[in-house]
């Protein structure tokens, strides 16, 4: 049986030794894709046996696959028994919605995002939001991903959460858009978006957020609601906790 990753190596010394002197040398990238390409037409063309699922340190053969760009190759790889979940050096899916973000091979992450386990598909949601990856994130949001399922490990939060913990208007917008709900609350300290929105004293978030159907008398796993946080963060930043204050006073939070 072939090694994928043995027969690259050996067509990666032999395009670099026929690499021409400066000022013309190629890059490393570029020798290292004429490896791959080879290889992979080496293992087409004849047909060969060999193990669809070897890894390296940091890649697999479906992933090298993936970044040549040719569908066919990843097709062929699948039905050889290539493991569209296995996530060594990062998960099939999660590569070819950064290139289908791009605008590059969407083909080949309409191919495989039928194939993957949704528990893939919410871990690699959870990344790209963690990452602020928004086009990636537009991309499995397109393929009608629910954005409230996904929930990180260890404390549960929700993507629109992260998002809000992280100060990104933009990636709440998108959650928001596409259907967040705006009052699930995460698995450990039952923090709120709105909550999460008022202790990191982001005015615009805490106000998008209420424009979007935030529930001001939610409270979180100690009983405080957002108004009673923010009236606790008074000696901090004091008009702009001041503008939340307001905002939520308007929503109807009153204080107990």
């Amino acid at each position: 049986m072939k090694s994928f990753f043995e027969i690259k190596s050996q067509k990666f010394d032999e395009f670099s030794d026929q690499d021409p002197k400066p000022p013309y040398k190629q890059s490393w990238y570029e020798i290292n894709s004429k490896a791959t390409m080879a290889t992979f037409l080496e293992l087409f063309d004849s047909d060969s046996e060999f193990n669809p699922n070897e890894i390296n340190e940091d890649s697999t053969v479906l992933l090298e696959a993936i970044l040549t760009e040719r569908l066919e190759w990843v097709e062929f790889l699948v039905r050889k028994g290539a493991d569209v979940n296995l996530g060594h050096g990062g998960y099939p899916l999660e590569f070819a919605a950064d290139m289908a973000s791009r605008m590059v091979s969407k083909e080949i992450y309409d191919y495989l995002e039928p194939l993957t386990n949704i528990e893939i598909k919410h871990s690699i949601f959870i990344s790209f939001t963690v990452n602020h990856e928004h086009k990636p994130l537009q991309t499995l949001i397109d393929s009608s991903i629910d954005v409230d399922s996904p929930r990180e490990d260890g404390n549960g939060r929700t993507p629109l959460i992260i998002a809000v913990q992280q100060g990104d208007d933009k990636m709440a917008k998108i959650f928001l858009q596409a259907g967040a709900n705006p009052n699930l609350k995460d698995e450990l300290s039952g923090t709120t978006p709105l909550i999460s929105a008022v202790k990191g004293q982001y005015l615009h978030l805490t106000r998008l957020l209420l424009e979007n159907g935030a529930d001001v008398t939610i409270p979180d796993a100690n009983g405080d609601t957002a108004l009673e946080i923010a009236l606790n963060l008074q000696g901090k930043k004091k008009l702009r906790i001041k503008k939340i204050i307001d905002l939520l006073i308007k929503a109807g939070a009153t204080q107990n």
